[in-house]
């Protein structure tokens, strides 16, 4: 398997659980889990990098500082210090 080369800036500090519309099948490894009914469940510990695509535009004469081209992550939850877009990214 071919390893990441993007940087994962964030970290679940609970589990997160979702409900999908997945039924009748299940699925679990170290980060992610599926049960039968369609519940979901990111665990704790998962890494992401964040909103995708993101990109950084290379520093250029037209880009001058470089640009973030991409969904924005958004500003963080004091609380979790996630940005308040993790939940829909994780």
């Amino acid at each position: 398997m071919k390893q990441r080369k993007r940087v994962t800036k964030y970290r679940t500090q609970t589990d997160l659980i979702y409900h999908t519309n997945i039924k009748g099948r299940s699925f679990e490894n170290d980060e992610l889990k599926l049960e039968s009914n369609g519940r979901a469940v990111v665990k704790e510990g998962f890494r992401s990098d964040g909103c995708s695509p993101t990109f950084k535009l290379p520093f250029s004469k037209v880009f001058q500082f470089g640009w973030i081209v991409g969904p924005p992550n958004g500003p963080r939850n004091p609380d979790t210090g996630l940005p308040i877009s993790a939940r829909a990214f994780f």
